[in-house]
């Protein structure tokens, strides 16, 4: 008996030659995404600490110029402005949306937990993803 010395190629896993496509797709989907979250909360941020009559100004100064605190000394120093009422609504409605998905989060755990239904996993991804 004679053995066979040669050596073969292995070929590639068909999986791990594109193991970077879902970490490219991920990357498409969500750094729009986090573009659109993280925008308005740096411009919420920049207007804080910028001039009054600059905050109209075009182009938008990211980088206030000076920046100031005269903002935030307004709506705390002003007895005119309805602070404490605008602290309870938001107060309110932060509760009460609370209240309202703890309360449909339960009813829907039980139901990915303990029903089979078609498109489950699908339905579970869209939930966790929103």
């Amino acid at each position: 008996m004679t053995q066979d010395t040669r050596t073969t190629r292995a070929e590639p896993h068909p999986h791990k030659s594109r193991k970077w496509v879902r970490p490219l797709l991920l990357w498409l989907v969500f750094l729009p995404l986090a573009f659109i979250v993280i925008v308005p909360v740096a411009y919420m941020v920049t207007m804080a600490f910028t001039l009054e009559r600059n905050q109209l100004n075009f182009p938008i100064e990211w980088i206030p110029n000076p920046p100031t605190l005269t903002n935030f000394t307004h709506i705390f120093a002003d007895t005119t402005l309805p602070i404490v009422r605008w602290f309870s609504n938001s107060l309110l409605i932060a509760t009460i949306g609370t209240v309202i998905i703890v309360f449909l989060s339960t009813l829907s755990g039980y139901a990915f937990a303990r029903l089979e239904f078609p498109g489950k996993q699908y339905i579970f991804s869209l939930l966790i993803f929103s």
